[in-house]
């Protein structure tokens, strides 16, 4: 760059600071004449015109800008805005992209590419409006819509758990959104959160907004009949136990308005000083006389200092204003200083909603609270669990959970560990399993044994550990049930029992899908040699369970015996194929399948060996284990008249006029069909032999295959 170019672009910095903006664009034009490749040159000119007439009167000198220093995110900022200004958003977008690649901190660039993918609404756009809010997220930089951006944008994943603190954030800076209420109330009422009372109350609050909102009333349309029920069932089962005694009433909250009688001023919201200190003389006396019991507040015995404290806190101005936010929505007193669970049960007359607004709307009281309230609330939960009774808990669960992030766990502390030893029992199953083999019925019991099952559903993210605990140990018993037991329908089957306490995990229940996945192709390997024929009315099936033939069946486990085969007849030159297959379950229970046919042979022939790969598949497997269970075990098996042991088979050796029994070592054995029979034979001696059809004999086949594949050597 000449001296002289340098000059004028410092002139052209000047003038336009100086607001001179005629001859700043004069003088940065100047320079471009004389160095074209200046990139710093066509720069001054483009903020020079963007000043005097605009971005879009400066879009070819941004554009230039960029071509020389294609590295300068700013300039690739200002050219985007250019763009936008002329309605060409598809090149804004790519040039605000750019941008991001190089100026990484610059949020006004981000903040243009989050207000253009919303605007154009692609789905192709929607993780990368996710990606640019996550990251002004991290920097602390979104500005009060993109809180609701970024909660629409987890929503819409399904993600709803997450989609809350961002919905709470947006409306605490917006309280007049119904959209954004209606929203929230959604994500409340999604089945990984199950809050329902808090859904219900946000659409209350969206009505205070908007009274006609459509949104709002048929939200709670389908919400309120539950909740009606559920405080139905709870006031029932109150009306004979107690959750929290009276001998534990006050010990987190005393109101110090009730404890002194007095009330603010309905019309001003003041108290007078002379007021408070009558009122400390009159309780403070009663305390003396009667050693800390208060008349007006059965089941308080409350001490001196304690009394002093309460009532000066009325003093201040802060604490007092705290005390009757709580004191003047009688449910929530009632729940911090007698543990009464009225506050979480439906009434539309009822709805705190001005306690909802102070309780966002104001900090320090919301920690205020937050101290008192979570205290209460995991002596309350523990008491629900304690009683193992779904309807408490649940009710408990649905919301007003009035605390700050911070002390969301404290609220469970007790609960915790108190679920953390419901799951003895389970994990007394899940190491059973690998020696003996559970029934679907078993695992369920222990699920609904002291509700287990309902209670790991509802449970909040607080305690997401013990439910990931008691999935993990569903999944362990499901994948020892298969690797053990080899059976892949009870594995999917218990794998499924995990399912609606799983969900509120999406990265196990990715992990479970993939399990089912898996289970659902073991399955469909395990069934492909499966046969299924009708012989017209009547169903002929070889499965995994067994077989059937009309109202017979025979479990795959119980079979004792098989035979099958096929034998023709040859008459006046027409031959008639019979096809028969025998299966003998325990004592003399037997099914007889047999069908004959002259025509469409290959068809038929198709049908029959699709019955004899299912025997193999499903039938025979159990009466060969049977049947070399019995052998080893030193007894002798009768196959077809021929005696089967542990040394081997004895066959008839025939002479010339008498045949004698000749023992044969399974070594020396031999087998091989002919004309649908075994032929068996032996080395020891070549006359010594048996012939067993395979159609007629039991169990033929079996002791062909023991000898053929040398099972027994």
């Amino acid at each position: 760059m000449s001296q002289e170019v340098d000059d004028l672009i410092k002139k052209c910095v000047e003038f336009r600071e100086a607001g001179r903006l005629e001859e700043a664009i004069l003088a940065a034009r100047r320079a471009t004449s004389l160095d074209p490749e200046s990139a710093n040159a066509w720069w001054q000119l483009a903020l020079a015109v963007a000043e005097k007439d605009g971005d879009a009167a400066a879009l070819e000198h941004f554009k230039k800008t960029v071509e020389l220093a294609d590295g300068y995110g700013f300039g690739w900022h200002r050219l985007g805005n250019a763009y936008k200004k002329v309605a060409m958003l598809d090149e804004a977008v790519e040039a605000w992209e750019t941008a991001c690649l190089y100026e990484d901190d610059f949020e006004w660039t981000r903040y243009n590419l989050i207000d253009a993918y919303n605007s154009r609404d692609l789905a192709s756009e929607k993780e990368k409006m996710l990606e640019q809010l996550v990251e002004l997220d991290t920097r602390g930089k979104l500005r009060r819509y993109d809180y609701h951006l970024l909660a629409i944008a987890h929503h819409n994943k399904g993600d709803y758990l997450n989609a809350i603190p961002y919905y709470k954030k947006y409306l605490s800076q917006r309280f007049d959104d119904e959209y954004g209420y209606s929203n929230l109330s959604l994500a409340y009422s999604s089945q990984q959160v199950g809050q329902d009372l808090d859904a219900v109350d946000c659409c209350h609050l969206a009505l205070i907004v908007r009274p006609d909102f459509e949104n709002a009333i048929k939200q709670l349309s389908t919400l309120t009949p539950k909740l009606e029920k559920l405080k139905g069932n709870v006031r029932q089962y109150l009306v004979n136990h107690t959750l929290i005694g009276d001998g534990s009433w006050f010990e987190n909250y005393v109101s110090p308005f009730e404890l002194l009688q007095i009330e603010e001023d309905e019309d001003t919201g003041e108290l007078e000083i002379k007021e408070i200190q009558k009122a400390k003389k009159i309780l403070l006396q009663e305390i003396e006389l009667e050693d800390g019991i208060v008349e007006w507040m059965p089941n308080l015995k409350i001490d001196r200092s304690r009394a002093i404290k309460l009532a000066d806190e009325l003093t201040d101005e802060t604490l007092r204003y705290y005390h009757a936010q709580v004191y003047q929505c009688k449910p929530l007193l009632n729940f911090l200083s007698r543990g009464d669970m009225s506050l979480f049960l439906y009434d539309k007359e009822e709805v705190p909603t001005g306690l909802l607004s102070v309780f966002v709307g104001h900090q320090e009281f919301a920690r205020w609270l937050s101290e008192i309230f979570s205290k209460q609330y995991d002596v309350l939960f523990a008491a629900a669990l304690s009683s193992k009774n779904i309807d408490v808990i649940e009710a408990i669960l649905d919301g007003r959970r009035f605390v700050i992030p911070e002390y969301e766990d404290k609220c469970f502390t007790t609960g915790v560990r108190y679920c953390s030893d419901l799951l003895a029992d389970l994990k007394a199953e899940q190491e059973k399993v690998e020696k003996t083999k559970p029934t679907i019925q078993a695992i369920r019991f222990v699920l609904g044994n002291k509700n287990l099952g309902r209670i790991l559903e509802v449970l909040p993210p607080a305690f997401q550990e013990v439910q990931l605990d008691a999935a993990q140990m569903i999944r362990n018993i499901s994948i020892d049930i298969y690797n053990h037991h080899g059976d892949a329908d009870l594995a999917k089957e218990v794998l499924g029992l995990a399912e609606n306490f799983a969900r509120k995990s999406p990265s196990f229940k990715i992990r479970m899908e993939k399990d089912v996945a898996k289970l659902n192709e073991l399955i469909a390997k395990e069934k492909k040699d499966e046969s299924y024929l009708t012989f017209g009315q009547t169903r002929f099936e070889i499965t995994r369970e067994g077989i059937r033939h009309g109202e017979k069946f025979i479990k795959a486990a119980e079979a004792e015996t098989l035979r099958w085969g096929i034998s023709i007849t040859n008459s006046s030159g027409y031959k008639t194929y019979e096809f028969k297959i025998v299966v003998g379950g325990k004592g003399s229970y037997t099914i007889n399948v047999n069908w004959k046919t002259s025509s469409d042979i290959k068809k038929q022939d198709e049908y029959f060996e699709q019955c004899v790969s299912a025997i193999f598949a499903y039938l025979l497997p159990n009466v060969l284990e049977k049947i070399q269970g019995d052998i080893n075990s030193g007894r002798s098996v009768y196959i077809g008249g021929v005696p089967v042991n542990k040394g081997g088979i004895t066959l008839k050796a025939k002479g010339w006029f008498s045949s004698k029994e000749e023992h044969c070592p399974w070594r020396s054995l031999h087998s091989e069909i002919k004309n649908g029979s075994a032929v068996i034979t032996s080395s020891v001696n070549s006359k010594a032999e048996a012939s067993l059809s395979l159609a007629d004999i039991d169990n033929a086949w079996i002791l062909h295959i023991l000898i053929k594949q040398g099972m027994m050597k």
